[in-house]
Order: C-alpha cells, then sequence, then structure tokens
C-alpha cells in the first residue's frame, strides 16, 4: 500500500468549509447559508490501525423565518489495515430544530 499524504485542514475562518470533525458531524448543524459540510479524515489509531472516516452534513428544509429546519447527516469510516483491518462503522441521521 502506498504512503497516505495528509493535506492540511481547512481553515474554519476562510469562507464556508469547515475542518472535519473525526467524532461525527459538526454538532452545529450545516453552516448557516445551509451548504452543508463534507469532511474527510486519514489518520492513524495505535492497536487499530488507519482509518478513514468520511462525514456529510446538509440542510433538507428551512422556514421562511429560519426558525424552523430539517437537516441530514451520515458518516462512513473504514480501517484499511492495521490489527482491525476491515472493520466499518456507518450511519445516517435527520435533525430537527425549532427556536421560538
Amino acid at each position: 500500500m502506498g504512503r497516505v499524504r495528509r493535506s492540511p485542514l481547512p481553515d474554519p475562518q476562510a469562507g464556508n468549509l469547515q475542518a472535519p470533525n473525526p467524532r461525527g458531524p459538526n454538532p452545529r448543524g450545516p453552516n448557516p447559508q445551509g451548504r452543508g459540510n463534507v469532511g474527510v479524515d486519514v489518520q492513524r489509531e495505535r492497536g487499530v490501525g488507519t482509518v478513514v472516516r468520511g462525514t456529510a452534513e446538509g440542510n433538507i428544509y428551512r422556514s421562511r423565518d429560519g426558525n424552523t429546519r430539517l437537516d441530514a447527516e451520515g458518516h462512513y469510516s473504514r480501517v484499511l489495515n492495521g490489527p482491525a483491518r476491515g472493520q466499518r462503522d456507518y450511519g445516517a441521521g435527520i435533525r430537527f430544530s425549532h427556536r421560538w
């Protein structure tokens, strides 16, 4: 297997990009412009191996006043090599929120 090169993480302050969160989707939800977020992370975990994680989230619905919204998220990870080679984890969800 070839070498894995890690590119620097995007600067969250520079535009709409946000750094990927290895623990899953951004708890604050998609960015305010409603464009969503996508993140990919590759890292070595001691006793596990090389893990690749991907997350995505986006807005499905937002009311005209912006107080009600429905967001979707998904994540996938896989261990490429090491003691836990082949293990996978994935999931998806929908988040509803309303501000009074």
